[in-house]
């Protein structure tokens, strides 16, 4: 009976989307992403993400 329910779940779970995160698709929002947490980051401290 277990392993029914496991095997019923989704069938690819990575096309789950979750809310208010942001997961970057391409090398262009990767980048973006880690230059705007550097950027935040350095507002702080001059030791960046150490």
């Amino acid at each position: 009976m277990a392993c029914m329910l496991l095997l019923a779940a989704c069938d690819n779970y990575l096309d789950i989307q979750p809310t208010g995160s942001v997961i970057p698709n391409s090398l262009a929002e990767y980048r973006a992403l880690l230059a705007r947490s550097y950027k935040d980051v350095s507002k702080f401290s001059d030791r960046g993400m150490a």
